[in-house]
């Protein structure tokens, strides 16, 4: 229906409409777990990024990270692995430089199971999810759904390297954070 509305939108605000629309687009096709929309939108988002005014620059770093965050979870689950670790630090960067939090959050998890799948070190993954966690206390979201795969992510490691009590610790966090959402 927003589609149809496009032409619609005045001159000067038309470029914020179709990168929400590329945005939920994006968003859409990585939660259905299909990467090759995830792709496309990737690509028309970032058509419409390189088209923004100078004075935008802010909102669409926010939305850029959030769109390479997306990407890189949908390439992980198609097991793209190299891709999706690019993605995935390129929005941790990004989100550092604008000092967003919450995506980095959410983008440190992911690359910990990058890492794992990718038959790197455990202890790797394990720093990113302490990492995800640690900020996520820092900002007072330890009962967040947010952190909800970096502790899913820090609890397998741990049973992977047989630290079963360790790895039961952290049931309380995860129940807490899980239920929240």
């Amino acid at each position: 229906f927003a589609e149809r509305l496009a032409g619609e939108a005045a001159e000067d605000r038309r470029w914020r409409f179709d990168l929400r629309m590329d945005r939920t687009k994006l968003s859409l096709a990585r939660r259905g777990g299909d990467l090759d929309a995830t792709v496309e939108a990737m690509r028309s988002l970032q058509e419409v990024l390189a088209a923004q005014p100078a004075q935008d620059m802010e909102r669409a770093a926010d939305h850029r990270a959030t769109a390479l965050m997306d990407l890189g979870i949908a390439e992980l689950w198609a097991l793209h692995l190299s891709d999706a670790r690019a993605h995935l630090e390129e929005a941790i960067g990004l989100a550092r430089r604008i000092e967003r939090p919450y995506l980095e959050v959410g983008c440190l998890a992911p690359l910990g199971i990058a890492e794992a799948v990718a038959g790197k070190p455990v202890q790797g993954g394990i720093r990113l999810a302490d990492q995800a966690i640690e900020i996520a206390e820092a900002n007072g979201w330890a009962d967040d759904p947010i952190i909800v795969p970096a502790l899913v992510i820090q609890a397998y490691e741990l049973v992977w390297m047989g630290d079963f009590e360790a790895a039961f610790a952290l049931d309380g966090m995860l129940t807490a954070a899980a239920r929240a959402g």
